[in-house]
């Protein structure tokens, strides 16, 4: 059976091979796996900025020569050099396959059995890169019924309160590792002058986004507390825990039910105070009538 450690990053999804996809599959059930088929399907527009991905389908050989489906989804480093660059200088493919890397341990499985949540973090088949190249394999969450909601009025009291529930499983874990084997496992040193710029760019991109609704009247009001939102865990100092650093409505995965929400895209992990992702998330994807009448409940789900 193939070790995580063997399995190579890809440059690209034409460099998915049968034999690639069983030695990942082998790993992650821990038994031999062979593969009757698969197939893989290309989105036709970008799903984000800083990655490329594709979405596979395969069937294995089960018991009693039965199939069984599995859908994933594959992630790939940017194809584009200036991208590459920006990533390379965050350090930010090395922050999210260390997140993923931990979410796919024993130890953060049980800690999310024990806290009776399941999937805060997409299930993790492969985590890895080498040189600029970075391949992560996760579960399809489309295919278990989970799926995108970022509207333009801003995310709903449940989603919110969905939200809450998985970081805050996310944000326990983190402490208590650190508590445990100290923060280097989760600190990853990156440079942060160019981080103005990019919070600037993304605020405008949400105030164009949200055109028209009230969010957008409340992200406008944060454009003069930038750099105030950037030094938040400086400035108010509480915990020290693994942070998603970027959480908004477009990092995370609900049910059709929005009784759970999975949070997805690790770049901009690190080790800080866990109100930047509690505050992000309220002020950057909440309908004002989440955090105005409803403050205290969804503090609850925390």
């Amino acid at each position: 059976m193939a070790s995580n450690s063997s399995i190579a990053p890809l440059y690209s999804p034409e460099e998915i091979s049968k034999a690639w996809l069983e030695r990942i599959l082998s790993h992650k059930l821990k038994t031999q796996v062979s593969i009757q088929s698969w197939d893989m399907k290309i989105p036709e527009k970008r799903n984000g900025f800083l990655s490329e991905i594709c979405f596979v389908e395969v069937l294995i050989y089960g018991s009693k020569d039965e199939c069984k489906k599995i859908p994933l989804v594959v992630k790939f480093m940017s194809m584009e050099k200036e991208r590459v660059e920006f990533i390379k200088l965050g350090n930010l493919g090395k922050r999210e396959v260390s997140v993923y890397t931990h979410a796919a341990s024993e130890d953060f499985k049980n800690f999310c059995f024990a806290s009776g949540l399941d999937h805060p973090i997409p299930d993790v088949f492969c985590s890895c890169m080498g040189g600029d190249l970075l391949t992560i394999v996760l579960s399809d969450l489309n295919a278990k019924g989970y799926r995108m909601c970022a509207p333009a009025e801003g995310s709903t009291l449940q989603q919110i309160k969905s939200t809450f529930d998985s970081i805050a499983v996310i944000h326990a874990f983190g402490y208590a590792s650190i508590y445990k084997n100290g923060r280097e496992q989760f600190h990853i040193p990156f440079e942060t002058s160019y981080l103005d710029d990019i919070l600037d760019q993304g605020m405008r991109k949400l105030i164009k986004f949200f055109a028209g609704t009230t969010v957008e009247k409340t992200l406008h009001a944060l454009v003069p507390f930038q750099k105030e939102m950037i030094s938040v865990s400086q400035n108010y100092p509480l915990i020290e825990t693994l942070v998603h650093g970027d959480l908004w409505a477009g990092n995370v995965m609900f049910t059709a039910d929005d009784m759970k929400a999975s949070i997805f895209d690790w770049q901009f992990a690190c080790v800080d105070n866990p109100l930047c992702d509690v505050t992000s998330m309220l002020l950057i994807s909440a309908e004002p009538a989440v955090y105005e009448e409803h403050l205290s409940e969804v503090l609850d789900c925390y």
